[in-house]
C-alpha cells in the first residue's frame, strides 16, 4: 500500500515539478502583475532572454496603460493592447514579444494529454472498423470541436445526402 502511494507521489512530483513550466508560469505572472499595477523584477530568470532595461521601461508603460482596467488573464492584456494607437503599441515591443511567448508556450501539457486520451478512446472504440484516414479526420474534428460547433449540422447532412442517389433513397429527400 505505502509503496503504491510512494510511486504515485513521485510520479506526480516528476510530472508537475518541471523547471520549464515554472519559468513559463513566471513569464505569465510578470505580464499580469505589471498590468495589475504591481512592480515586476526584470532580473528574474524567466525574463532573461529580454533586454532588461527596455523591458522594465515597457512594463512601467504597460502598468500605466492598464491602470483602472480589470486584468485577470493574458488575453485581457492582449485586448487592451489591441485598443491602443499604433504609436503607443510601438513603445511596447519587448512586452509584445513577452506576451507572444506566453501565448505560444503552454503552461501545462493537459490539453495535449486530453487530445491523446481522446485519440486513445477513439482508437479503442473504432479499432476494427476504421481506416487510418478516417481516424485522422475524426482526431482533427475532436481537436477542433470548437470550430465544428459553428457549423449547421442539418445543412451539412442535407448536402451530404443530396450528392448521391443512393443516399437520397436511404435517408430520404
Amino acid at each position: 500500500m505505502f509503496e503504491a502511494l510512494d510511486v504515485v507521489r513521485s510520479e506526480v512530483e516528476r510530472r508537475f515539478d518541471l523547471e520549464g513550466l515554472r519559468i513559463a508560469a513566471g513569464r505569465d505572472q510578470a505580464v499580469l502583475e505589471a498590468a495589475q499595477g504591481k512592480r515586476v523584477d526584470v532580473g528574474s530568470p524567466e525574463l532573461s532572454p529580454f533586454s532588461r532595461e527596455q523591458l522594465s521601461i515597457e512594463l512601467d508603460i504597460l502598468r500605466d496603460v492598464c491602470r483602472g482596467r480589470e486584468v485577470f488573464t493574458i488575453q485581457d492584456v492582449v485586448s487592451i493592447l489591441h485598443t491602443l494607437q499604433p504609436q503607443t503599441r510601438s513603445m511596447l515591443l519587448e512586452v509584445e514579444k513577452l506576451i507572444k511567448l506566453c501565448l505560444a508556450l503552454p503552461i501545462s501539457v493537459a490539453a495535449s494529454e486530453r487530445s491523446f486520451s481522446a485519440l486513445r478512446r477513439l482508437k479503442t472504440w473504432l479499432r476494427n472498423t476504421m481506416k487510418q484516414e478516417r481516424l485522422t479526420h475524426l482526431a482533427i474534428m475532436n481537436a477542433h470541436s470548437d470550430l465544428l460547433d459553428e457549423y449547421d449540422v442539418s445543412a451539412l447532412l442535407e448536402e451530404f445526402i443530396s450528392r448521391s442517389t443512393e443516399r437520397r433513397s436511404t435517408f430520404g429527400k
